[in-house]
């Protein structure tokens, strides 16, 4: 495989870890190499916006094809299955709209943690009846589409199609964020 092919997302991986732990890039590859890997970096960021944008036309033009009657017979089989897209990775989800479609019904899914809300709310004003729960937001990881088989593989993809980078969603077990002796006064 060429060096072009797989430099640009070596970078894009690796500036994550830099980042990670405080660096900069200059840390990890010196002043002299900063702006060829800046230039992997851009090149990296080109590739996703343009693979976005093919994944998201193709998925508007095959709902199209299938609404119209002019999809080949196998793909409309496929389009009239009900079929989950969802990775079956990630544990924490939401609804988004589609980019593609427009439905409302596309899941963003994702299991980074990005910020807490400890949230609480007494039951009918009754002070011995106090429910709480944690808000998380989350960072969006993956996105898919039953509608228009649309499937976003990574954050940088949402990002470049312009969803919602991050989601919210509630859990009840508020031990798992805040340690097994929260309320133990």
């Amino acid at each position: 495989m060429p060096p072009a092919a797989w430099w640009p997302r070596f970078w894009a991986q690796a500036i994550i870890l830099v980042h990670a732990q405080d660096g900069t890039l200059e840390d990890l590859v010196g002043e002299s190499r900063a702006r060829e890997v800046e230039a992997h970096l851009a090149q990296n960021k080109k590739n996703v916006e343009s693979q976005t944008k093919a994944l998201i036309e193709r998925a508007k033009q095959r709902l199209s094809q299938f609404r119209s009657g002019t999809l080949p017979a196998r793909l409309a089989e496929e389009f009239t299955k009900d079929r989950d897209l969802t990775s079956g990775f990630w544990s924490m989800y939401s609804s988004t709209s589609c980019p593609a479609c427009g439905d409302p019904g596309a899941i963003l899914e994702g299991d980074n943690v990005v910020s807490t809300s400890l949230e609480g709310d007494w039951s009918d004003g009754d002070m011995d009846d106090y429910t709480s729960w944690v808000e998380l937001t989350v960072s969006s990881s993956y996105l898919s589409c039953s509608s228009c088989r649309l499937v976003l593989p990574g954050h940088e993809f949402i990002e470049a199609a312009e969803v919602e980078t991050e989601f919210t969603t509630i859990d009840h077990d508020v031990a798992d964020y805040f340690g097994s002796e929260y309320g133990n006064d």
